[in-house]
């Protein structure tokens, strides 16, 4: 299943809902990322390279087919099924990670998450929590134009119109594992590529859909967004 919507300006590349989970592969469109691919597939950066074959600083061509999720088996060789190595000059086989290898790395990574320095990016009340927005987040009321803060530091990686529902959008990564998102927002402070520290303004509170002024935020381990409750000091 190949997934591409056309479009020609920024303004309208990025407003589109996120992708069906049953999607396998995507035609990449002029203004595409990976990081907003990869945030639309819910997975990480890291992964859909990996999976790609594809170098920093991961650079793709509006036609070039990506895989969003591997659908074959531990045994299959890539140089049968990749659609950008047409040549089958890549010979690295998909091994399927052993149960062990998985426990010990979510171990290490809960571990690195402790050293992360977390902050509310905003002070007002929680509107809607983790289950009320779909395991999506949560949204954080305000007022038009209060200050929203960065959560903890890190590297902007998306700053602009965000997808459906998401207004004007900020992304920021923390580590290998780690991003926020800030959506909703009515003026942007940082762009991509700034590194920005824990506590600094980076946008300000704004109105989406006719709704109240609020933010929502989301925090995503391996592109999977999970309860920033369990992440943020308590109050």
């Amino acid at each position: 299943m190949i997934v591409s919507i056309t479009g020609c300006n920024k303004s309208n590349v990025y407003q589109r809902t996120p992708f069906p989970r049953s999607l396998t592969l995507y035609r990449v469109i002029k203004g595409d990322t990976l990081f907003s691919i990869a945030f639309r597939a819910r997975t990480s950066v890291e992964q859909l390279a990996q999976l790609n074959h594809l170098a920093k600083p991961y650079t793709l061509y509006p036609g070039q087919i990506l895989i969003l999720k591997s659908k074959f088996s531990a045994s299959s060789d890539t140089r049968k099924h990749h659609p950008n190595d047409p040549q089958g000059q890549i010979t690295r086989n998909l091994k399927r990670p052993e149960a062990g290898r998985k426990i010990t790395a979510v171990a290490e990574n809960q571990k690195k998450n402790l050293k992360i320095s977390w902050r509310w990016p905003l002070t007002g009340a929680v509107v809607k929590n983790f289950i009320q927005t779909g395991r999506k987040g949560i949204d954080i009321a305000g007022k038009l134009g209060d200050t929203i803060l960065a959560a903890a530091s890190g590297k902007v990686v998306y700053s602009g119109p965000g997808l459906l529902g998401y207004g004007n959008l900020i992304i920021i990564k923390h580590d290998l594992h780690l991003l926020t998102a800030y959506a909703n927002n009515r003026s942007l402070f940082v762009k991509e590529g700034q590194a920005v520290r824990r506590g600094q303004k980076i946008a300000e509170v704004g109105v989406l859909s006719g709704k109240k002024p609020s933010l929502h935020f989301e925090i995503r381990v391996d592109g999977k967004p999970v309860n920033p409750l369990s992440y943020l000091p308590k109050r």
